[in-house]
């Protein structure tokens, strides 16, 4: 087979396997596994400037900071969205198929090459680690980038006429195993497979050249120079440290390796969230070819290019195999290169048994017809099976992926208001709250929704015209104030198998806000906080574009010490406001003196828009100490920031900078 014939073939693979990685990306798997909630957050933790070796996830569990770094500057470019968050895996995936044809064809010629990166291309676990935001998708291209670089760096060929051995390889090889030990634990094995193998060759080759030990020599310094600070987090942190975090069994040793073994070829892993359950990772046939091939490494490991995948295989297989439930195809990442390379020199091998002609492109027919096969049972289980899987879609919480998908979808061309009582708080909370997994899930921004904590206020954009209010989970209207249960109940709940229960509710109540609105002009007058202020109706604007359009007569006029009131306001919002806009409410026994206030405004003010009518509910706790009698509430609104209160106006003409709405009585014993 000639060279352009070859590379003709594997840019054909290549693009196989991208349409198998990209296809449907954004929708399989729909929604986020606990594992990329947590890399995802461990990412945030970085772009905070919280910068360790390990971060510490609980259960004696660390992870390496390497990964999170990456993403973390990967998402200033692409932001959120999972097409961001899983775009590394893809391109990582794909890289790491080109470096794995390379390899073979050096080492053991172009079919071999083919046959591998073919096996790679149409495999299910390979395609959905592609697809996945976690760490192992990076260990298939760590293995293979470092089999390659040490195949190019020592002489596999045992060839002494002309020693061309480049520096540059030495130190590409010195970085990558210096900076793998910042990815995942499983760098301390592949470490050790390399220096097993510059070891192996040290003592077999005849004696290597004074240039090529210096470089040896140099790769080793970079190495430790890299891992230094490693080394000194695991002695301060020996708990955290790969070696103690490497090999956890649920099961026996003995036990784990044969499972390991059968989940190659016969039954694979069990969990709904990584396969097909119980789809092995190859397949019958394709494990025995792969079988052969290491065999043939067994057979000739004299040779450095057998020596390599057989060194490197032996070193992966207890990473792999001794792992939480056993087959484990997270934990197998690491054995995708090898074991694709065994299957290449399987395949080449059997070609070569076979001296006719014919039987060799009968043999090759029929191996186009194995990655053919693989290909369309991969996208039938990948597209079709996998994502209709009810455990998977637990695992996955896929009913909150359908709602980010819901909203990606509607955001654009309907008004969407967001419940999330933690709109304004960017605390990192140790487990997230629906609301912020279905923020974490969504694609496109979200500039044009409105956020509110809809257990105290709720926003009617455009005056009460058609929108959809988001109720992610059943905490964001825990104890919600019944003046905004009420408002909701009048909405519709979409009804949709796919989205949680009662999360999109569609509301059209234009008329019916309307006309609350206009109950207020007689029952809910207010008088300008002023000398001489007059009783006047609302509507009563303010500066800063806003109006305020009446309240909500309070049912329980008197209160004893220590209870709390509970004041029901509206405004409108008449164009561009302060974004640090905000609500006070105060408690007066003169015009002047303040007994109990709060200032609040439960929502973003910077995303309302002309015309969107707010109703907030703001809860004012009376002191303990206070006395007996009648007290004044007032309302007004005032620039976080500056402090700088907006003037209430008549005809335009400032009048006050609040307002007096009504009367509560207090008494110690009512």
């Amino acid at each position: 087979m000639s060279s352009r014939v070859s590379y003709a073939i594997a840019v054909l693979i290549l693009l196989l396997a991208t349409g198998l990685r990209m296809w449907e990306l954004t929708t399989v798997p729909i929604g986020l596994h606990a594992e990329e909630v947590l890399t995802l957050r461990l990412s945030d933790t970085v772009r905070a400037g919280d910068i360790r070796v390990f971060y510490p996830v609980g259960g004696g569990d660390a992870r390496e900071n390497l990964y999170y770094t990456a993403l973390a500057f990967t998402r200033l470019g692409t932001g959120t969205g999972s097409i961001g968050y899983r775009m590394m895996s893809v391109l990582a995936n794909i890289v790491m198929l080109t470096l794995v044809y390379t390899t073979g064809v050096r080492l053991f010629g172009r079919v071999a090459g083919l046959s591998a990166m073919a096996l790679l291309a149409v495999m299910l676990w390979a395609s959905l680690l592609a697809r996945l935001i976690v760490i192992q998708a990076f260990l298939p291209l760590l293995v293979v980038a470092v089999m390659l670089v040490l195949a190019r760096a020592l002489p596999v060929y045992r060839r002494y006429t002309t020693e061309s051995t480049n520096i540059t390889s030495f130190a590409v090889l010195g970085a990558l195993l210096g900076m793998s030990f910042y990815l995942h634990a499983a760098s301390l094995m592949i470490v050790l497979g390399a220096m097993t193998f510059i070891t192996y060759i040290i003592l077999t080759e005849r004696p290597l050249s004074t240039r090529r030990l210096s470089y040896i020599g140099f790769s080793i310094l970079i190495i430790f120079i890299l891992v230094t600070p490693y080394l000194l987090s695991s002695i301060n942190l020996p708990d955290l440290a790969a070696g103690s975090r490497l090999f956890e069994s649920s099961t026996g040793l003995l036990r784990s390796m044969w499972t390991g073994f059968l989940g190659i070829g016969i039954q694979g892993d069990l969990n709904p969230a990584f396969n097909i359950p119980g789809r092995p990772l190859i397949g019958p046939i394709s494990s025995i070819l792969a079988l052969i091939g290491l065999i043939a490494c067994i057979r000739n490991w004299r040779q450095p290019r057998y020596a390599v995948l057989l060194i490197m295989l032996i070193f992966m297989i207890p990473t792999g195999f001794i792992a939480v439930a056993p087959p484990n195809f997270l934990a197998m990442s690491v054995l995708l290169p090898p074991i694709a390379l065994c299957f290449g020199l399987g395949v080449q091998i059997v070609i070569g048994w076979l001296r006719r002609p014919l039987y060799q492109r009968l043999a090759v027919v029929g191996l186009v017809g194995l990655i053919l096969g693989n290909a369309i049972w991969t996208a039938y289980d990948l597209f079709t099976v996998w994502p209709q899987n009810e455990d998977m879609q637990v695992a996955y919480q896929s009913d909150l992926g359908h709602l980010a998908l819901h909203i990606d979808q509607t955001a654009g061309t309907l008004p969407t208001v967001i419940c999330h009582q933690r709109y304004d708080d960017f605390t990192r909370y140790r487990r997230l709250n629906n609301t912020q997994l279905v923020l974490l899930m969504m694609n496109r921004p979200t500039s044009d929704v409105r956020f509110v904590d809809c257990r105290q206020s709720l926003v009617f954009a455009d005056g009460g015209g058609h929108q959809q209010v988001i109720v992610a989970g059943e905490n964001e209207v825990f104890r919600i104030h019944p003046s905004i249960a009420n408002w909701l109940r009048i909405g519709r709940p979409l009804l949709d198998p796919n989205l949680p229960e009662n999360s999109v509710i569609d509301m059209d109540i234009q008329q019916t806000v309307a006309d609350e609105m206009g109950k207020f002009v007689t029952i809910s007058p207010a008088r300008f906080n002023a000398p001489d202020g007059q009783w006047t109706p609302p509507p009563i604007r303010f500066g800063g574009n806003v109006t305020w359009l009446g309240y909500e007569s309070n049912e329980l006029p008197v209160y004893q010490p220590g209870d709390t009131v509970a004041v029901t306001n509206y405004w409108r919002i008449e164009g561009v406001i302060p974004p640090d806009l905000t609500f006070f409410n105060h408690i007066l026994s003169d015009p002047v003196t303040i007994v109990a206030q709060r200032d609040e405004l439960s929502m973003d003010a910077g995303r309302l828009r002309e015309r969107d009518i707010v109703a907030q509910v703001t809860f004012i706790e009376l002191p303990e100490a206070i006395s007996d009698g009648t007290y004044t509430l007032s309302v007004g609104a005032y620039q976080w920031t500056s402090r700088l209160r907006l003037d209430a106006l008549l005809d335009d003409e400032p009048q006050s900078n609040s307002l007096i709405l009504y009367n509560i009585n207090v008494l110690s014993n009512r």
